[in-house]
């Protein structure tokens, strides 16, 4: 049973019921016009409006045209996945996931929502005095972080470049201001998941902290 359907018309002037032309079944044109409108507002219209900060709120619930809004919203744009869900729990755990931004855990949650598994190995800090060495790309002069910490990245997947994209993103988005990334490595050796669309039973959760855990399944973003 529609909701604005069935009662459309008795919003209307009783002259316009009188007058109203061209009955079938009891009903004229006009009547049968306006209910043609209502019953589409009740099959696409209703439900969202009935629920409207549930569909704004809500990460589960919330209409996938906000999902990016929200994102830009709580500070987690990151753009890694074109996958709603994953999206969705970026939104919902993106506190927690902010709060340990910049430590190894927070690499390690985004890329565990992409089903991989990393190794992230710290280098010394590199002194930013001038050793005679001016050729080393590892020395840090005047123009550059002398305290920053170098650190690789390892993925065990296998490289794509939309895989690599996501990737370098997620790298973006965590990096703390004092360590820079001196390489990114992908090695099939020792691989923990096989990719992207391989089976993620072996790591179905992410431990955020406390009693947050998210759940693992993604595709990636597709594009730049």
């Amino acid at each position: 049973m529609g909701i604005l359907k069935d009662k459309i018309f008795s919003f209307f002037d009783y002259r316009d019921d009188v007058e109203d032309l061209y009955p079938v079944d009891g009903k004229g044109f006009e009547q049968r016009f306006q209910e043609l409108i209502a019953g589409e507002i009740d099959d696409n219209e209703v439900d969202s409006i009935d629920n409207f900060n549930d569909n704004l709120i809500i990460p589960e619930q919330m209409i996938n045209s906000y999902l990016i809004d929200k994102q830009v919203e709580k500070g987690i744009d990151i753009g890694i996945s074109n996958d709603d869900d994953v999206n969705r729990k970026l939104i919902r755990y993106s506190q927690s996931i902010i709060s340990i931004k910049g430590t190894k855990k927070s690499y390690k949650v985004l890329f565990k929502l992409l089903g991989l598994e990393c190794d992230i190995i710290e280098h010394n800090i590199v002194s930013g005095f001038d050793s005679g060495n001016l050729d080393n790309p590892l020395r840090r002069f005047d123009s550059k972080c002398a305290s920053c910490s170098d650190y690789t990245v390892i993925i065990y997947s296998t490289k794509t470049p939309q895989l690599e994209r996501a990737v370098n993103k997620i790298i973006d988005f965590c990096e703390p201001i004092d360590a820079k990334l001196r390489e990114l490595i992908f090695s099939s050796s020792g691989l923990q998941t096989g990719g992207i669309n391989s089976n993620l039973q072996n790591f179905p959760t992410v431990h955020l902290g406390g009693n947050n855990t998210v759940n693992i399944s993604a595709t990636l973003q597709t594009g730049n």
